[in-house]
């Protein structure tokens, strides 16, 4: 589970500790703010309050929906590629 949420962390500049058996989210300000855990066939994803967030069966969309969808994040590259296209002009 680690290995799957960190390279699709990693694109948006996000990194993720594992903490028993669960992984922990933290922004790119290091702060902590999701928590996912597996449950039979699905992962949950709660915020640090607890609440539910977001749950489904496929790990990398998941993740990649709570990134994008729920905390609106960019990926890394992206971020880049912009600056590049309006500095040329």
């Amino acid at each position: 589970m680690k290995d799957t949420i960190t390279a699709i962390a990693a694109a948006y500049g996000w990194t993720v500790q594992q903490v028993a058996a669960t992984c922990e989210l933290y922004n790119r300000a290091g702060a902590r703010v999701c928590i996912v855990s597996a449950k039979g066939s699905r992962y949950h994803f709660r915020d640090t309050t607890g609440t539910l967030i977001y749950s489904g069966t496929d790990l990398a969309r998941s993740v990649e929906w709570v990134l994008t969808k729920y905390y609106y994040t960019q990926k890394i590259a992206h971020a880049n590629h912009a600056k590049e296209n309006t500095s040329e002009s």
